[in-house]
């Protein structure tokens, strides 16, 4: 993992050490806001997954219903993959579990 520069400092004087301090943090910051996103609009989908599903059995939802419950699906699922990509770059760079 030394060959990674967000590892590393670009010298060794207490200028470039805080630098690097304060880079890896705002990196930090960063990747959990992404991640706290990421989160929030997984919990969005499985609102609205969990909605479609407790609909009345009687009633025809439609098709369109149909397809948006489709795409919410999908975009859940493409969270998920964001979710866990974001997670495993953060244990790689920041030796953090997400």
């Amino acid at each position: 993992m030394k060959n990674i520069p967000l590892l590393q400092p670009d010298g060794n004087t207490p200028f470039d050490i805080a630098r690097h301090g304060a880079a890896v943090g705002a990196a930090r910051v960063n990747a959990g806001s992404i991640l706290n996103e990421l989160i929030l609009g997984l919990e969005e989908c499985n609102i609205a997954i969990n909605e479609w599903a407790d609909a009345e059995p009687s009633s025809d939802p439609g098709e369109e219903a149909n397809m948006l419950a489709a795409e919410v699906i999908k975009e859940r699922d493409r969270i998920n993959t964001a979710i866990e990509e974001i997670a495993r770059v953060m244990a790689v760079l920041f030796e953090a579990e997400a």
